[in-house]
Formats: C-alpha cells, sequence, structure tokens
C-alpha cells in the first residue's frame, strides 16, 4: 500500500512499471493507494461535464486539481479515504480482451462488496459497479503494447461531496455512494486487505505489489 500519494506522481510511477511489464522485467501488479483531492479527466474528455465556469472550488476542500489522463472514460474525482487500485495486467499473457478485462475489474469488486454485506453489480453499458442505483465504484483504464494502465477508484469512507461539482462519469443523473454511506462499518485498511485477495482470484498466480 503506498498510502497517500499525489496523481502526478502515481501516474509516473505506474509509467515505469508499465514499461519494466512491457520489457518481461516483473510480472503483474496490483497498486493500492489514495489521492489526495484531485479531478481527473479521461482520453475522450470530461471537462465539459464540470458544473458552473469558475475554478473548482470546494467549501472544505479548497482549491483541487484538475488534471487530463489518458485513461478511458470521463470525469472523476478520487480523495482521502477513496482506495484506488492501478492494475499493470499483460492482457497479452492472460489473452484478455479490454472489455473483459473491465469485466474483471468490475467482478474483483463485486466480490469485496459482497465480502462487506453489500450486494452490488455492474449494469450493461454503464462501466463500473452500483449498489442499487448508486454508483460506488468507477473503472477507468488503458491498454499500451498489451499492458494495462490505471484502474478503479472504490468509494469507502471518502466524502463524497466533491461529486456535486460534476456529473462524474458524464452521467448527469448519476448517484454516488461509498461502503460507509450504504452502512459498512469498515476501514480502509480492512478493505484493502479484501480487494487483494479477491485480486488474486480472478488474476491468479502474479504478484500483487503493496508499498508503504
Amino acid at each position: 500500500m503506498l498510502g497517500s500519494i499525489p496523481y502526478r506522481d502515481a501516474w509516473e510511477l505506474q509509467r515505469s512499471l508499465h514499461a519494466e511489464r512491457v520489457a518481461g522485467q516483473r510480472g503483474d501488479t496490483l497498486l493500492l493507494l489514495e489521492h489526495p483531492p484531485v479531478v481527473t479527466l479521461g482520453r475522450t474528455g470530461g471537462a465539459e461535464f464540470l458544473r458552473g465556469d469558475g475554478p473548482l472550488d470546494h467549501p472544505t476542500l479548497g482549491r483541487i486539481e484538475v488534471v487530463p489522463t489518458d485513461r478511458g472514460g470521463k470525469i472523476t474525482y478520487h480523495g482521502p479515504g477513496q482506495l484506488v487500485g492501478y492494475g499493470i495486467v499483460s492482457l497479452a499473457e492472460r489473452r484478455l480482451f479490454p472489455a473483459t478485462y473491465v469485466h474483471a475489474l468490475e467482478a474483483v469488486l463485486v466480490r469485496v462488496l459482497a465480502d462487506l454485506g453489500l450486494e452490488a453489480c455492474a449494469i450493461p453499458g454503464r462501466v463500473g459497479v452500483w449498489t442499487s442505483d448508486r454508483k460506488i465504484a468507477s473503472i477507468g483504464v488503458r491498454i499500451t503494447d498489451g499492458v494495462s494502465l490505471h484502474g478503479f477508484a472504490l468509494n469507502v469512507e471518502n466524502d463524497l461531496t466533491p461529486f456535486a461539482l460534476m456529473h462524474p462519469c458524464g452521467l448527469a443523473d448519476v448517484r454516488m455512494t461509498s461502503t460507509r454511506l450504504e452502512g459498512v462499518d469498515a476501514s480502509l485498511e480492512h478493505v484493502r486487505g479484501l480487494v487483494a485477495r479477491r485480486w488474486c482470484e480472478v488474476f491468479p498466480d502474479r504478484r500483487v505489489e503493496a508499498r508503504s
């Protein structure tokens, strides 16, 4: 577990690990971490889904950085108390298509939420994981040279009010939730352990990287 690390630093680490994975110098890797408050934009856009024309200011968090990225998807928010997972995975070696890989990420999170007593699912045509009509996890990846970057963000005990600054994932009608808001009293550390275990079930026989 990397702890809390700025988004751009984590992105640079991913690129370094990706290069090593493409070169066959390491196995598949899962990074689990938190970010300080940041809004990220996917490669298909996202700034148009910000609400208002002024700077991105939050009443308690202050100015929130906006970072354009090369991942799939549109706009989302990351912040303390949210578990972020970045998978550096060789889809070529595992013979996975990009869509199959995304479905596998959804499966990991659905299993984790079941461990916590929450019924969750993936909804066809809407990438991510949902509990009832509320979105609890977002997914956005990039595949380059057969190896993935970026990954998922699972809302655990994070403040959800920054999502009000935008239409998350470009969905005007989306309602965001978290395990805490759904009545689960589980720490980020506990959820991180569940994610690591379920990841190894869905993606067996590969290294899970945990750093502190």
